[in-house]
Protein backbone atom coordinates (compact mmCIF):
# COMPACT_ATOMS: atom_id res chain seq x y z
CA UNK A 1 0.00 0.00 0.00
CA UNK A 2 1.27 3.41 -0.95
CA UNK A 3 2.46 6.26 1.96
CA UNK A 4 0.09 8.51 -0.25
CA UNK A 5 -3.26 6.64 0.10
CA UNK A 6 -5.85 8.44 1.24
CA UNK A 7 -8.41 6.05 3.65
CA UNK A 8 -12.00 6.34 4.71
CA UNK A 9 -11.88 5.51 8.41
CA UNK A 10 -14.94 3.62 9.19
CA UNK A 11 -16.36 2.74 13.18
CA UNK A 12 -16.04 -1.13 14.09
CA UNK A 13 -17.55 -3.00 16.67
CA UNK A 14 -15.06 -4.58 19.23
CA UNK A 15 -15.93 -7.19 21.64
CA UNK A 16 -13.42 -9.05 23.78
CA UNK A 17 -13.95 -11.94 25.74
CA UNK A 18 -11.20 -12.46 28.01
CA UNK A 19 -7.27 -12.36 27.37
CA UNK A 20 -6.98 -14.91 24.51
CA UNK A 21 -10.19 -14.03 23.01
CA UNK A 22 -10.71 -10.96 20.86
CA UNK A 23 -12.38 -10.43 17.63
CA UNK A 24 -12.83 -7.28 15.53
CA UNK A 25 -15.71 -7.11 12.90
CA UNK A 26 -15.48 -4.62 10.08
CA UNK A 27 -18.76 -3.67 9.30
CA UNK A 28 -19.49 -0.79 6.62
CA UNK A 29 -22.43 1.11 8.77
CA UNK A 30 -20.30 4.13 9.37
CA UNK A 31 -20.21 5.11 5.87
CA UNK A 32 -21.93 7.81 5.08
CA UNK A 33 -24.42 6.44 2.45
CA UNK A 34 -27.82 7.67 1.48
CA UNK A 35 -30.57 5.27 1.12
CA UNK A 36 -29.87 3.12 -2.39
CA UNK A 37 -26.47 4.71 -3.16
CA UNK A 38 -22.78 3.20 -3.50
CA UNK A 39 -19.27 3.99 -3.30
CA UNK A 40 -17.27 2.77 -5.50
CA UNK A 41 -13.82 5.16 -4.98
CA UNK A 42 -14.58 7.63 -7.61
CA UNK A 43 -12.93 10.95 -7.74
CA UNK A 44 -16.00 12.56 -6.06
CA UNK A 45 -15.12 10.85 -2.52
CA UNK A 46 -10.99 11.66 -2.89
CA UNK A 47 -10.36 7.83 -1.19
CA UNK A 48 -8.57 4.88 -2.55
CA UNK A 49 -9.26 2.70 0.28
CA UNK A 50 -11.28 1.87 2.99
CA UNK A 51 -9.94 1.32 6.43
CA UNK A 52 -12.90 -0.78 8.40
CA UNK A 53 -11.95 -2.17 11.74
CA UNK A 54 -8.34 -3.74 11.86
CA UNK A 55 -8.35 -4.60 7.84
CA UNK A 56 -7.82 -2.51 4.78
CA UNK A 57 -10.23 -3.09 1.75
CA UNK A 58 -8.65 -2.71 -1.18
CA UNK A 59 -10.09 0.08 -3.89
CA UNK A 60 -8.91 1.01 -7.50
CA UNK A 61 -10.65 3.39 -9.25
CA UNK A 62 -10.00 4.09 -13.03
CA UNK A 63 -10.57 8.03 -14.58
CA UNK A 64 -9.98 7.27 -17.91
CA UNK A 65 -13.39 6.56 -19.94
CA UNK A 66 -15.22 9.03 -18.18
CA UNK A 67 -14.20 6.67 -15.10
CA UNK A 68 -14.71 2.94 -13.69
CA UNK A 69 -14.35 0.81 -10.67
CA UNK A 70 -11.74 -1.19 -11.56
CA UNK A 71 -10.48 -3.53 -9.09
CA UNK A 72 -11.17 -4.21 -5.19
CA UNK A 73 -14.29 -2.85 -2.64
CA UNK A 74 -17.19 -0.63 -3.26
CA UNK A 75 -20.00 -0.40 -0.03
CA UNK A 76 -23.61 -0.72 -1.47
CA UNK A 77 -26.85 0.64 0.08
CA UNK A 78 -28.58 -0.96 -2.95
CA UNK A 79 -32.02 -3.03 -1.61
CA UNK A 80 -33.67 -3.25 -4.83
CA UNK A 81 -33.25 -7.01 -5.69
CA UNK A 82 -34.36 -8.04 -9.51
CA UNK A 83 -34.45 -12.08 -9.84
CA UNK A 84 -37.01 -12.97 -12.70
CA UNK A 85 -35.51 -10.55 -15.67
CA UNK A 86 -33.74 -11.16 -18.18
CA UNK A 87 -32.44 -8.17 -18.93
CA UNK A 88 -29.21 -6.67 -18.51
CA UNK A 89 -27.65 -7.36 -15.27
CA UNK A 90 -25.39 -5.11 -15.31
CA UNK A 91 -27.63 -2.16 -14.14
CA UNK A 92 -27.44 -4.85 -10.69
CA UNK A 93 -23.18 -4.25 -10.35
CA UNK A 94 -23.20 -2.39 -7.11
CA UNK A 95 -26.97 -4.59 -5.83
CA UNK A 96 -26.49 -7.76 -3.37
CA UNK A 97 -29.10 -10.61 -3.74
CA UNK A 98 -30.21 -11.10 -0.57
CA UNK A 99 -31.41 -6.83 -0.50
CA UNK A 100 -29.71 -6.41 2.53
CA UNK A 101 -26.55 -6.16 4.49
CA UNK A 102 -26.13 -9.10 6.85
CA UNK A 103 -28.20 -10.11 9.60
CA UNK A 104 -30.44 -7.23 8.08
CA UNK A 105 -27.86 -4.36 8.15
CA UNK A 106 -28.09 -1.06 5.75
CA UNK A 107 -24.82 -1.74 4.16
CA UNK A 108 -22.52 -4.14 2.37
CA UNK A 109 -19.58 -4.57 0.53
CA UNK A 110 -19.26 -5.70 -3.15
CA UNK A 111 -15.73 -7.36 -4.48
CA UNK A 112 -14.47 -7.79 -7.76
CA UNK A 113 -12.24 -11.18 -8.28
CA UNK A 114 -8.74 -10.99 -6.87
CA UNK A 115 -9.59 -8.08 -4.47
CA UNK A 116 -7.39 -7.67 -1.56
CA UNK A 117 -7.43 -7.36 2.47
CA UNK A 118 -4.46 -5.98 4.03
CA UNK A 119 -5.04 -6.36 8.11
CA UNK A 120 -4.03 -3.22 10.52
CA UNK A 121 -3.43 -2.68 13.99
CA UNK A 122 -4.55 -5.76 16.46
CA UNK A 123 -4.80 -8.19 13.93
CA UNK A 124 -1.81 -8.34 11.51
CA UNK A 125 0.25 -11.09 11.15
CA UNK A 126 -2.76 -12.95 13.18
CA UNK A 127 -5.83 -15.62 12.58
CA UNK A 128 -9.49 -14.35 11.42
CA UNK A 129 -12.70 -15.54 12.30
CA UNK A 130 -14.65 -15.38 9.16
CA UNK A 131 -16.97 -13.27 6.91
CA UNK A 132 -20.44 -13.28 5.87
CA UNK A 133 -20.40 -13.79 1.78
CA UNK A 134 -23.68 -13.76 -0.91
CA UNK A 135 -23.79 -13.29 -4.78
CA UNK A 136 -24.62 -10.05 -6.35
CA UNK A 137 -27.60 -9.75 -8.12
CA UNK A 138 -25.48 -9.07 -11.43
CA UNK A 139 -23.37 -12.24 -10.86
CA UNK A 140 -27.39 -14.67 -9.86
CA UNK A 141 -29.03 -12.95 -13.02
CA UNK A 142 -26.12 -13.81 -15.30
CA UNK A 143 -25.90 -17.40 -13.93
CA UNK A 144 -29.75 -17.75 -13.36
CA UNK A 145 -31.01 -16.48 -17.05
CA UNK A 146 -27.72 -16.20 -19.20
CA UNK A 147 -26.62 -13.09 -20.94
CA UNK A 148 -24.67 -11.57 -23.87
CA UNK A 149 -21.12 -13.03 -22.40
CA UNK A 150 -22.41 -16.20 -20.39
CA UNK A 151 -24.62 -19.12 -20.54
CA UNK A 152 -27.06 -19.88 -18.18
CA UNK A 153 -26.17 -22.37 -15.40
CA UNK A 154 -26.99 -25.83 -15.48
CA UNK A 155 -27.04 -28.65 -12.72
CA UNK A 156 -23.45 -29.34 -13.54
CA UNK A 157 -21.92 -26.18 -13.06
CA UNK A 158 -20.33 -24.36 -10.20
CA UNK A 159 -19.19 -20.68 -9.16
CA UNK A 160 -16.82 -20.93 -6.49
CA UNK A 161 -14.76 -18.25 -4.17
CA UNK A 162 -11.36 -19.57 -2.61
CA UNK A 163 -9.62 -17.20 -0.10
CA UNK A 164 -6.09 -17.53 0.11
CA UNK A 165 -3.98 -16.56 2.64
CA UNK A 166 -0.61 -14.41 2.81
CA UNK A 167 1.82 -14.17 5.38
CA UNK A 168 5.47 -11.74 5.22
CA UNK A 169 4.39 -11.90 1.10
CA UNK A 170 3.83 -15.60 0.68
CA UNK A 171 1.12 -17.72 0.03
CA UNK A 172 0.52 -19.97 2.37
CA UNK A 173 -0.47 -23.83 1.74
CA UNK A 174 -3.70 -23.47 2.88
CA UNK A 175 -7.40 -21.75 1.60
CA UNK A 176 -11.15 -21.67 2.82
CA UNK A 177 -13.50 -21.95 0.14
CA UNK A 178 -17.42 -21.77 -0.19
CA UNK A 179 -19.49 -22.28 -3.57
CA UNK A 180 -21.98 -19.66 -4.37
CA UNK A 181 -23.97 -21.95 -7.12
CA UNK A 182 -23.20 -25.22 -7.41
CA UNK A 183 -25.52 -28.38 -8.06
CA UNK A 184 -28.26 -26.31 -9.74
CA UNK A 185 -28.62 -23.39 -6.97
CA UNK A 186 -27.67 -20.35 -7.02
CA UNK A 187 -26.77 -18.66 -3.34
CA UNK A 188 -29.74 -16.11 -2.37
CA UNK A 189 -29.16 -15.81 1.63
CA UNK A 190 -25.54 -14.83 3.73
CA UNK A 191 -23.96 -17.54 4.59
CA UNK A 192 -20.99 -17.60 7.01
CA UNK A 193 -17.39 -18.30 5.43
CA UNK A 194 -14.61 -19.36 8.23
CA UNK A 195 -11.68 -18.17 7.75
CA UNK A 196 -9.88 -20.25 10.88
CA UNK A 197 -8.07 -22.23 8.39
CA UNK A 198 -6.05 -19.78 6.79
CA UNK A 199 -3.84 -19.88 10.28
CA UNK A 200 -2.37 -16.45 11.14
CA UNK A 201 -2.25 -14.18 8.03
CA UNK A 202 -1.07 -10.18 6.81
CA UNK A 203 -3.64 -10.34 4.21
CA UNK A 204 -5.97 -12.29 2.20
CA UNK A 205 -7.07 -12.38 -1.64
CA UNK A 206 -10.52 -13.51 -2.65
CA UNK A 207 -10.36 -15.40 -5.77
CA UNK A 208 -13.16 -16.23 -8.05
CA UNK A 209 -13.80 -19.36 -10.49
CA UNK A 210 -16.70 -20.52 -12.34
CA UNK A 211 -17.42 -23.83 -14.73
CA UNK A 212 -18.17 -21.25 -17.31
CA UNK A 213 -14.80 -20.11 -19.05
CA UNK A 214 -14.15 -19.04 -22.94
CA UNK A 215 -11.21 -18.03 -24.56
CA UNK A 216 -10.90 -14.87 -22.62
CA UNK A 217 -10.97 -16.69 -19.17
CA UNK A 218 -14.49 -16.92 -16.78
CA UNK A 219 -17.61 -15.58 -18.45
CA UNK A 220 -19.63 -15.62 -15.27
CA UNK A 221 -19.60 -12.25 -14.04
CA UNK A 222 -16.44 -11.92 -10.96
CA UNK A 223 -18.38 -10.17 -8.31
CA UNK A 224 -19.49 -11.41 -4.84
CA UNK A 225 -20.72 -9.23 -1.68
CA UNK A 226 -19.31 -9.30 1.88
CA UNK A 227 -20.04 -8.79 5.26
CA UNK A 228 -19.19 -8.78 8.62
CA UNK A 229 -15.50 -8.91 8.26
CA UNK A 230 -14.05 -11.10 11.64
CA UNK A 231 -10.76 -10.93 12.81
CA UNK A 232 -10.12 -12.68 15.86
CA UNK A 233 -6.48 -10.39 16.93
CA UNK A 234 -4.98 -13.35 17.74
CA UNK A 235 -2.09 -15.83 17.37
CA UNK A 236 -3.07 -19.63 16.42
CA UNK A 237 -0.32 -22.26 16.70
CA UNK A 238 -3.08 -24.71 15.03
CA UNK A 239 -1.21 -27.60 12.68
CA UNK A 240 -3.05 -26.11 8.83
CA UNK A 241 -2.24 -28.62 7.07
CA UNK A 242 -3.53 -32.26 7.32
CA UNK A 243 -5.00 -31.05 10.56
CA UNK A 244 -7.99 -33.52 11.60
CA UNK A 245 -7.16 -36.04 8.65
CA UNK A 246 -5.35 -39.10 7.94
CA UNK A 247 -5.51 -38.51 4.25
CA UNK A 248 -2.44 -39.80 2.05
CA UNK A 249 -1.00 -37.58 -0.74
CA UNK A 250 1.89 -39.68 -2.53
CA UNK A 251 3.63 -39.48 -4.76
CA UNK A 252 5.08 -36.10 -3.72
CA UNK A 253 6.69 -34.76 -5.72
CA UNK A 254 5.74 -36.11 -8.91
CA UNK A 255 5.62 -36.02 -12.21
CA UNK A 256 3.11 -37.93 -14.03
CA UNK A 257 0.20 -39.46 -10.86
CA UNK A 258 -0.63 -38.62 -7.87
CA UNK A 259 -2.71 -40.37 -5.59
CA UNK A 260 -5.12 -39.36 -2.73
CA UNK A 261 -6.30 -41.93 0.17
CA UNK A 262 -8.32 -41.90 3.34
CA UNK A 263 -11.16 -40.12 1.37
CA UNK A 264 -15.20 -40.76 2.32
CA UNK A 265 -17.41 -42.00 -0.12
CA UNK A 266 -19.30 -38.46 -1.24
CA UNK A 267 -16.22 -36.46 -0.63
CA UNK A 268 -15.69 -33.60 -2.99
CA UNK A 269 -12.30 -33.06 -3.94
CA UNK A 270 -11.00 -30.38 -6.04
CA UNK A 271 -6.93 -29.02 -7.18
CA UNK A 272 -6.48 -25.93 -7.85
CA UNK A 273 -3.10 -23.79 -9.13
CA UNK A 274 -1.54 -20.98 -7.60
CA UNK A 275 -3.79 -18.49 -9.51
CA UNK A 276 -6.99 -20.12 -8.17
CA UNK A 277 -8.14 -22.29 -11.05
CA UNK A 278 -9.52 -24.65 -10.47
CA UNK A 279 -7.56 -27.81 -12.25
CA UNK A 280 -9.87 -31.04 -11.76
CA UNK A 281 -13.01 -31.64 -9.62
CA UNK A 282 -14.40 -34.99 -8.94
CA UNK A 283 -16.43 -36.54 -6.30
CA UNK A 284 -14.50 -40.02 -4.53
CA UNK A 285 -16.65 -42.86 -5.02
CA UNK A 286 -14.26 -44.94 -2.96
CA UNK A 287 -11.40 -44.43 -0.67
CA UNK A 288 -8.99 -42.86 -3.06
CA UNK A 289 -8.55 -40.70 -6.35
CA UNK A 290 -5.67 -41.14 -8.73
CA UNK A 291 -4.62 -37.87 -10.64
CA UNK A 292 -3.01 -37.86 -14.28
CA UNK A 293 -1.06 -34.67 -13.54
CA UNK A 294 1.30 -35.42 -16.59
CA UNK A 295 0.23 -32.45 -19.00
CA UNK A 296 0.17 -30.00 -16.10
CA UNK A 297 2.24 -27.15 -15.80
CA UNK A 298 4.89 -27.49 -13.03
CA UNK A 299 4.40 -25.76 -9.72
CA UNK A 300 2.75 -26.26 -6.42
CA UNK A 301 -1.13 -27.49 -6.54
CA UNK A 302 -3.31 -26.97 -3.77
CA UNK A 303 -5.66 -30.36 -2.85
CA UNK A 304 -9.77 -29.08 -1.40
CA UNK A 305 -11.54 -31.76 0.40
CA UNK A 306 -15.03 -30.62 0.70
CA UNK A 307 -13.71 -27.23 0.80
CA UNK A 308 -10.89 -27.49 3.33
CA UNK A 309 -6.90 -27.63 2.01
CA UNK A 310 -5.37 -30.54 3.63
CA UNK A 311 -2.32 -31.02 1.21
CA UNK A 312 0.06 -29.27 -1.71
CA UNK A 313 1.05 -31.28 -4.18
CA UNK A 314 4.01 -30.29 -6.41
CA UNK A 315 4.58 -31.27 -10.14
CA UNK A 316 7.47 -31.36 -11.35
Amino acid sequence: MKNNYKHLTLVALVLATGFTQAQTVSTFESINLNSDSIWNGGPNFNTNSIENGNALFENAFDTSFGGYWANGFAVSSKKNVLKDSVASGFSQLYTGIAGSGAEGSAQYAIAQNRSMVVLTGAAQGKQLDGVYVTNSNYAYLSMRWGDAFARAFNDSDFFLLTVFGYENGTIKNTTASFYLAKDGEIVTDWTWLDLKPLGNVDSIEFRLTSSDTGAFGMNTPAFFCLDNFTTRDVFTRVNEVLSKTTLKLYPNPTSSKATIEGLATGDLVSVIDITGKTIIEQTATTNLIELDIEMWNNGMYLVVVNGTTVNKLVKQ
